[in-house]
């Protein structure tokens, strides 16, 4: 009697995970098709275009998010799950760096045209070579800074990693 009666709250508990899932797999769709393209409408009335492309570039990792937080949420809602609750957490935020990194390494149009402004602001014209040359070193420092709050998250020390990206940067 009694395992039977165990049994039936844990498949009452795998059910609300799993509806847990599906809600935010729902929410996606919701935020996608109506927040995000209200968000887009609202960016183009600015007269410039760095707000649009950097929303246009998180889309992507904004419907990911979704997922994430209903794997996140569903999976802190199973029995029995104390145990991995540390996992979980840093599985999660690892997965939130991954996304940051992702849209940040993507702003490949806006690294450009800020890159443009900044030179004519101060008097440089850049060339054609140096402005792509720029911008895979900011994807570079971003990946590679992503990697190193992983670790730390993760408990790896990274202080001589950082320190050893600085003086790489001071002798290029």
């Amino acid at each position: 009697m009694f395992s039977e009666v165990m049994t039936n709250a844990l498949y009452k508990d795998i059910l609300i995970s799993f509806s847990i899932f599906l809600a935010f797999l729902l929410l996606r769709k919701v935020f996608v098709s109506y927040v995000f393209k209200f968000l887009l409408r609202m960016a183009g009335k600015i007269p410039t275009d760095v707000l649009k492309n950097i929303l246009t570039v998180f889309e992507r990792p904004a419907r990911v998010l979704f997922i994430i937080l209903g794997l996140y949420f569903s999976l802190l809602y199973l029995p029995y799950v104390d145990a991995a609750q540390d996992i979980i957490t840093r599985l999660f935020r690892s997965s939130i760096i991954v996304l940051v990194a992702w849209g940040i390494y993507n702003l490949d149009i806006v690294y450009s045209g800020l890159l443009k402004n900044i030179g004519k602001n101060i008097g440089i014209q850049f060339d054609e070579i140096i402005v792509p040359f720029l911008s895979k070193i900011i994807k570079l420092i971003t990946v590679l800074l992503a990697i190193s709050i992983i670790a730390q998250e993760w408990d790896y020390e990274v202080s001589g990693f950082i320190a050893g990206l600085g003086l790489g940067g001071l002798a290029f």
